[in-house]
């Protein structure tokens, strides 16, 4: 072990540290047309499949 770190030491390009990759931004898809049809493959019109819960409040829990 103390060798290691003496290699280390007189040798840092040897063993680099990795650098740390700053976190990629997750962006939002964009929303699609009210009339187009809908992204989930369903061939229903995004209005009227995944399109209408973007309008509507959640319903409150009970």
């Amino acid at each position: 072990r103390r060798q290691l770190d003496e290699f280390r030491k007189n040798n840092p390009d040897a063993n680099p540290e990795p650098e740390p990759q700053p976190p990629t931004p997750l962006t939002p898809k964009p929303a699609a047309p009210r009339n187009a049809p809908c992204p989930c493959k369903s061939g229903r019109k995004y209005k009227q499949c995944c399109g209408h819960w973007s309008k509507s409040p959640m319903p409150r829990a009970a």
